[in-house]
């Protein structure tokens, strides 16, 4: 990012947003951030949860690939990296931020969207009826509307 000749706007779905909104966090600059069902309370939620107790005893879990479509396996390596991501709720992101979140996700709860968009004054938080791959018509739409008032908003490129 420091490379690029202007301040990107970063998309991230999932974890994919988590991970985007730990760049934010940790002083990028960015022209904007938007977020895709964002995996907010990704770690803590494995490191308490006891769904994930025997993830945590074996340091291997089954769990759906949703950009493949597909089970996969999630190895032991994750469970040393968790603790470091386990307090997502204190971080705080500059850039604009808009995020989009289906209300029938059942991978991430729309709660933790809802929290993290009321902690940033001025973000934009897109609730559609949809679910956590966010591939449906009210999602598309809502992102298409989104952008071209942003665009808009931004006037002609030069």
């Amino acid at each position: 990012l420091r490379t690029l000749p202007e301040p990107p706007v970063v998309v991230g779905s999932s974890l994919g947003g988590l991970v985007a909104a730990a760049v934010a966090h940790r002083g990028a600059a960015l022209a904007g951030l938007i977020l895709l069902a964002p995996a907010f309370g990704f770690a803590s939620r494995r490191l308490e949860g006891p769904r994930w107790a025997g993830y945590r005893r074996r340091g291997s879990i089954p769990i759906f690939h949703h950009a493949r479509n597909a089970w996969t396996r999630l190895g032991p390596e994750l469970l040393a990296d968790l603790p470091a991501w386990a307090d997502d709720s204190r971080w705080r992101v500059e850039a604009p931020l808009a995020i989009l979140h289906g209300t029938r996700d059942e991978s991430v709860p729309v709660e933790v969207s809802r929290a993290f968009a009321a902690r940033h004054p001025g973000a934009i938080l897109m609730e559609v009826d949809d679910d956590h791959s966010l591939l449906g018509e009210p999602t598309l739409s809502a992102l298409d509307r989104f952008l071209d008032g942003r665009l808009a908003a931004k006037g002609p490129s030069r």
